[in-house]
C-alpha cells in the first residue's frame, strides 16, 4: 500500500562534465526536484560560456535509457 504523503519519485541520472573529467550520479527525485535541478543546469550550462566550463544534465531513467527532462519556462 502507498502511501499517500510520500510524492513519487523516478530514477535520474545526473551528470557533471568539463574538459578532462566528470561525475555521474543516480538518483531518485519527484518530477518538481527534477525540474528544479534541470532549471539549475540550463543556468549553469548558459553561464559555461567556453568549452572546458563545467556543464550539468540531467535525464529521467537509468543510463543509455536515459531521456531529457524538459523545463517549463
Amino acid at each position: 500500500m502507498a502511501r499517500l504523503d510520500v510524492p513519487d519519485t523516478y530514477a535520474h541520472t545526473i551528470t557533471t562534465q568539463g574538459c578532462d573529467d566528470s561525475a555521474t550520479v543516480r538518483i531518485e527525485l519527484t518530477r518538481d526536484e527534477a525540474r528544479a535541478v534541470a532549471k539549475v543546469a540550463r543556468e549553469i550550462n548558459y553561464a559555461s560560456d567556453y568549452s572546458c566550463m563545467p556543464k550539468l544534465y540531467i535525464e529521467e531513467g537509468v543510463a543509455e535509457k536515459a531521456t531529457g527532462i524538459e523545463v517549463d519556462e
